[in-house]
């Protein structure tokens, strides 16, 4: 019974680190892209049809840009819960090349670096990918995978305002190693043994005016 006891007391702690996690992730991310849909489909319903045609094509990029925005805040979401409450799928490792996952996520990156660091920085920078011309095989569970580098790489372009972001994969050995760099600011002295916890974002990395979920 005290063993019952314990574990019991050990799941709850575990499960209200979750819940306080999640509140802040919907309070302090989903609200904004929300409010931003809110306020420019008012602006969008009010501005007359046929008038500034330019003014009603950038409320509609706005409006589908908080969207797509949303859309991945709540897939990180999703992840959170499966992931620690025990609900997410068993993870199935499969054969996959992970030089073609790494061409289609880079790829994607480069489409959201407008709605990541803005328009005239994404002018700026460069996401660069340097693959071998052979296939990259790896036994893993590649959404999983993907996910992960997808989070790098997208920490690396909204640290980095102009310059490039490296993505190089390779061969050593039996070994595939993949190397994610950037131009950026780097991480702040002090703050190396952080940057892997939940949320946690350290302001002097910043540009002034962005926030993010941490890595």
């Amino acid at each position: 019974e005290l063993t019952y006891f314990v574990s019991d007391e050990a799941n709850n702690e575990h499960l209200r680190h979750v819940e306080a996690d999640l509140s802040l992730l919907i309070d302090h991310e989903l609200r904004t892209p929300l409010s931003s849909i809110s306020g420019y489909s008012v602006l969008l319903a009010e501005t007359p049809p046929g008038q500034d045609t330019e003014l009603i094509k950038e409320y509609h990029t706005i409006i589908r840009e908080q969207a797509e925005h949303a859309l991945n805040i709540l897939e990180k979401l999703s992840f959170v819960v499966r992931t620690h409450t025990g609900m997410s799928e068993p993870a199935r490792a499969e054969v996959s090349d992970l030089g073609q996952s790494l061409r289609d996520l880079v790829g994607q990156v480069r489409t959201e670096a407008r709605r990541l660091i803005g328009p005239e920085a994404s002018n700026r920078l460069n996401v660069a990918l340097d693959l071998p011309a052979h296939e990259l095989p790896v036994l893993a569970n590649s959404r999983l995978l993907v996910h992960a580098f997808r989070e790098v790489v997208r920490n690396a372009v909204t640290h980095c305002q102009k310059g490039q972001v490296r993505v190089r994969a390779y061969l050593s050995g039996n070994k595939i190693i993949v190397d994610i760099e950037d131009d950026g600011v780097g991480v702040p002295y002090g703050s190396e043994d952080l940057i892997f916890l939940r949320f946690f974002r350290d302001p002097r990395s910043l540009p002034a005016g962005r926030r993010r979920r941490g890595m």
